[in-house]
């Protein structure tokens, strides 16, 4: 069976996608015309020697095994960021309880500061009071011992210096 060049081309073409000749000697996608067509051996493409043909077979392999690699990294890559945005959740969850409970803590210093403030003028309020009435107190008596001290003056006729 005699076929164009340009034919022959697109038939090894086909023949290479679908994988070749099986073991049984039939071709993917032809049926029950499998028997009819017979690739040639010398597959020359319009001006491709059988020699560069295979260079690119190869080309052609070493990409689809870096494709594959290229694809499992993505795949753990992409796992790496599911994990990684599971975890920032976690973390962001923990930092918002830790920040709930710093605000409460502060809040209840806050309140004990305010109430050691309000101690410590109720203190200031009583030590001012009695230091005026301990001023007051003194005064009381200084006067007291003085009108004693002239009143005893007067009564036994004595000059008291003091």
């Amino acid at each position: 069976m005699h076929v164009s060049n340009d034919h022959q081309s697109n038939n090894i073409i086909f023949l290479d996608v679908v994988g070749g000749v099986d073991k049984k000697g039939h071709i993917y996608g032809f049926g029950p015309e499998a028997g009819k067509y017979k690739p040639s051996s010398s597959r020359s493409f319009d001006g491709i020697s059988p020699s560069e043909y295979e260079h690119m077979r190869t080309v052609i392999s070493k990409m689809s095994a870096e494709n594959m690699t290229l694809k499992e990294q993505l795949k753990t890559h992409e796992e790496l960021i599911c994990a990684s945005k599971g975890e920032s959740s976690l973390l962001r969850e923990q930092s918002q309880e830790d920040s709930h409970l710093l605000r409460e803590q502060f809040q209840k210093l806050r309140s004990f500061f305010h109430k050691a403030i309000h101690i410590y003028l109720h203190i200031d309020l009583i030590l001012q009071v009695r230091i005026h009435l301990s001023v007051h107190l003194l005064d009381y008596l200084l006067y007291y011992f003085e009108s004693l001290i002239i009143n005893f003056s007067f009564k036994y006729n004595v000059i008291i210096l003091y």
